[in-house]
Parts: C-alpha cells; structure tokens; sequence
C-alpha cells in the first residue's frame, strides 16, 4: 500500500510542483510562484477526472434514484457556485498575469494596504489602520490595479510633496530648501536625484512639487 501511494498520481503532482516551486526543476517560461496555484488547479482538475471516470463503476449507478440525487446535486453546484467560479477564475488571470504579489504595496479599488494572502477565491489586504480586507478575486480582476511595489525595485517609486510658497520667496531658496529635506529622509535614493517641478502659477504662490524616488514602498507613508 506504501509504494502505491508513493506513485500515487496526486503524490507525482505535488513533487513536480515542489520542485518547480525550490527551484530543482526548471521550466522556460514558467515562474516559480506559479508552482502552487498551479498544483492546486492541476489536482482538482485531476480529481474531477478521477471521478468521472470512476462514476460509472459506482455501486448503485444505474439506478434511478442515484441518477436522480446526482441531477439535483449537479443544479445545487451550478446555481451555488457561479460566484466562486468566477472568483476562480479571476484568481487564476491575477495569478498568471503577475498584478501583484504577497508582501506588495497596492491599491485595489477603494482599498490601499499590504497583500498579506492571495488565494484562488480572495486577496487579504492589511490596510494603514491594521485592518484586514478580504476581496473576492471577481471584484479585484473587475477594478483598477495600483501595485506600488512592482517597479520600486527598477528605478524606485516616486513620492512627491507639494508646497505653496509665496512670489516674494526666491525660487532657488525653495528648491535649495526641498533638495535639502529630501537628502536628510531616510529611504530616499539619491539616484536618481530629486527633482522639484512647478507645478502651478497661483494669485498669492507658486505650487512647487518635490520629486523623490525610494525602493521601499512598504515604507512609504512614513517616508
């Protein structure tokens, strides 16, 4: 019974995708992070088969009451789990398409915070206030997605701050000023450098806007 279930179909699946997950095994083209919802997906697909194909040799299979349980099970499946189909699938293109990742800073319709779990069905966020959303996948996929910390890496995200300051102040001192603040934050990349745009001719000011760029995004309300 050991080695049976050592050769198991389901026992292969998951050492494949263990292996593609560490990184022992290596396919062009396909990331490790894909390994387990990959793994999950290819079981129950498996299963589904399994079970089809097991069906007819059910005791009782043939019966007309059993065909009749099955009808009713199949409607109470289809009507009940429209939502959660598409919430798996919505999981599924989030997953492949690479919108965000465990650990990413990022804005998901009206929610802004960290993704601490993304399964097939929902994506858990921790907002600023430790409060923990759940969002069904559907209405994730059906939204605009904000990730903050995809380019941060390449180039770093850029953080601005505006100020209003007044015509009789000389420009050069407020650029000097905010050149300055920028360089004593911590976080902040000194390359590439800040940059202070103006932004805005008002009646009394002019609207400056500080520039700076930083590779922590999970920092970067306190930045």
């Amino acid at each position: 019974a050991g080695e049976k279930f050592q050769t198991s179909p389901t026992h292969l699946l998951r050492h494949t995708f263990d292996a593609l997950g560490n990184g022992n095994l290596a396919i062009r083209g396909f990331l490790r992070e894909w390994a387990e919802p990959t793994y999950k997906l290819s079981r129950t697909l498996l299963l589904l088969f399994l079970l089809m194909v097991s069906f007819p040799y059910l005791p009782g299979a043939g019966a007309q009451f059993f065909q009749g349980f099955t009808v009713f099970v199949g409607a109470l499946l289809t009507l009940g789990s429209a939502g959660a189909i598409g919430n798996i699938v919505a999981g599924t293109v989030l997953t492949y398409t690479r919108a965000f990742r465990v650990g990413d800073r990022v804005r998901l319709g009206e929610t802004y915070g960290i993704v601490i779990e993304k399964t097939l069905l929902v994506t858990r966020v921790r907002t600023i206030d430790n409060e923990e959303v759940t969002i069904p996948n559907g209405t994730v996929l059906a939204g605009a997605v904000v990730n903050y910390s995809a380019r941060a890496a390449a180039g770093g995200l850029v953080l601005t701050v505006r100020a209003g300051i007044g015509y009789d102040v000389d420009w050069r001192t407020v650029h000097r000023l905010m050149q300055e603040a920028a360089a004593q934050t911590e976080h902040i990349l000194a390359d590439p450098a800040p940059q202070i745009w103006q932004k805005d001719l008002g009646d009394y000011a002019v609207e400056y806007e500080l520039r700076a760029s930083t590779s922590r995004p999970e920092a970067m309300l306190e930045i």
